[in-house]
């Protein structure tokens, strides 16, 4: 698991970003690179701006304090239009002063500095066929992090997300202020996962070395056990069967014999769960 703004990030999401980083090292250029006017941006005028930079919602966007039209990156924009959607629901100056600290944080120094937003820009506008949309998981004290909704469900179940939050779909957010960015926008629904069914997403992505996982479920649809297989030849396990049969609790062994030797060993444990 990958830790962001203090919300854990599914496995495998902050190693996509980080490769197409890596694979497009002028990517980052391209979006700092301020290329937009406020002309752009059809729901903000240049008051709002003014007025957003005056109580500390936006940093100081003109280049080097000079007077003129300013012109915004990419992220600028999205951080933008991110503001005008927060101060739709309400949320004060103050929360929304510490979204930004959120969002500007550098997500991962390697290969090269980058943001938080910048990465939730990387992530919506390199989606996979099968991904669903990036959220903004905002606390009442303006805690934030970019989330999809599994990586949401994962928080709730291990108590990091706040009992009281709003969420922003950003790939709405980011369609709307770049129209032409082809971004897709999934109707998605906020899973309810049972304890049981998290440990079993968690088990899959926490690259445990599981050959097989068995559920066996029981009336409603509920999970019961959780079974885990473990199988390799004997050499596998480095070690004879009379050290490995101390050392696993609770499991059954199961043997594959030929030739008066043992082959293969499977190693099955099974675990009952609370819903």
């Amino acid at each position: 698991m990958f830790v962001c703004n203090g919300f854990f990030v599914v496995h495998g999401e902050e190693n996509r970003i980080i490769n197409k980083v890596e694979e497009c090292p002028d990517i980052l250029d391209e979006m700092r690179e301020k290329s937009f006017t406020i002309r752009h941006l059809e729901d903000v005028s240049s008051r709002l701006i003014n007025y957003w930079e005056n109580i500390g919602l936006l940093p100081d966007l003109r280049e080097n304090n000079s007077r003129g039209w300013r012109k915004f990156s990419m992220s600028e924009i999205f951080f933008i239009a991110i503001v005008s959607n927060l101060r739709d629901m309400n949320l004060s100056a103050e929360c929304i002063k510490r979204v930004k600290s959120s969002l500007f944080n550098i997500f991962y120094p390697y290969p090269r500095d980058f943001s938080v937003i910048e990465a939730a820009m990387l992530r919506i506008l390199y989606a996979g066929e099968n991904d669903g949309n990036l959220y903004l998981v905002v606390g009442a004290n303006g805690q934030a992090c970019p989330l999809t909704l599994d990586s949401i469900a994962f928080n709730r179940y291990v108590k990091k997300l706040p009992d009281m939050y709003v969420s922003l779909n950003l790939n709405s957010v980011f369609l709307r202020a770049f129209p032409d960015s082809n971004v897709k926008v999934c109707q998605e629904f906020e899973g309810k996962l049972s304890p049981s069914e998290i440990k079993v997403l968690n088990l899959i992505r926490s690259g445990q070395n599981a050959d097989k996982i068995n559920l066996t479920m029981r009336d409603g649809g509920k999970i019961d056990r959780i079974g885990i297989e473990c199988a390799g030849q004997v050499s596998d396990f480095g070690e004879g069967l009379h050290n490995i049969i101390p050392r696993v609790k609770k499991a059954k062994i199961e043997l594959d014999v030929a030739d008066d030797k043992i082959q293969r060993i499977v190693i099955k444990k099974t675990k009952k769960v609370s819903q």
